[in-house]
């Protein structure tokens, strides 16, 4: 399928529910594309803080993600969105 094609496919789902989990799934993919690629150039520790002696704290991934807001790569912002969420909710509760 071409990516014209999966455009088409996403903009013509009538229901709701189903556009809603082909988008995340699509983005998702993308996103752990992004942190593999990013992985790859050794960049590392987002869920590790400073006190371990590697890793940054939330306030250091929520700087990143403002700077990121202004180059215009929706994926490597909701990286930083994910880590700094995981970060403040380490349980995954809210």
């Amino acid at each position: 399928m071409t990516a014209l094609e999966k455009q088409q496919l996403i903009t013509a789902i009538s229901n709701s529910e189903a556009a809603d989990q082909i988008g995340v799934e699509r983005f998702a993919a993308a996103m752990k594309a992004k942190l593999s690629e990013k992985r790859k150039q050794g960049r590392h520790g987002w869920n590790t803080t400073v006190s371990s002696g590697w890793g940054c704290s939330v306030r250091d991934l929520e700087g990143m993600l403002l700077r990121h807001l202004s180059k215009g790569d929706v994926v490597d912002v909701a990286n930083f969105c994910m880590m700094v969420w995981n970060r403040r909710n380490p349980r995954g509760l809210k």
